[in-house]
């Protein structure tokens, strides 16, 4: 069963930041850069358990339901902002990160997100951001 793990107590007052791992699977590999992001961000990682065969597209529907109910979550338990909804720093902000074979999921994930755009950045670069206008 995936899972959306918070290395950190949730921040639903933050930009969202989900982190895909490689193939390990465990969600980890970030724990290197909780301490630098987590002021910033509401972090959050996928966990994939290692006896899971899904096919990419349940993997897909799966963490897109995920990302889904959290993000029903967040908006209930975050305080009213005065920060515009397509800011950098809004709560409504969702940054994916994705390392090796997480990078692919990242990838489908924000080809299929419903927002109007997200950001992908690289676990070795993290402070360098591309954003992507879906």
């Amino acid at each position: 069963m995936l899972k959306l793990l918070s290395p950190t107590h949730p921040k639903p007052d933050l930009p969202l930041l989900l982190f895909f791992s490689g193939m390990d699977g465990s969600g980890l590999l970030a724990q290197h850069q909780v301490e630098a992001l987590q002021d910033d961000f509401d972090l959050r990682c996928l966990v994939l358990p290692t006896s899971d065969r899904s096919t990419w597209e349940t993997i897909v529907r799966q963490t897109r339901r995920l990302i889904d109910q959290l993000q029903t979550e967040r908006q209930r338990s975050a305080p009213s902002t005065q920060i515009q909804p397509n800011s950098v720093r809004s709560p409504k902000a969702i940054y994916l990160c994705g390392e090796s074979f997480g990078a692919c999921i990242a990838l489908q994930i924000a080809l299929q997100i419903a927002v109007a755009e997200a950001t992908l950045c690289t676990p070795l670069r993290l402070g360098t951001v591309h954003r992507l206008i879906l």
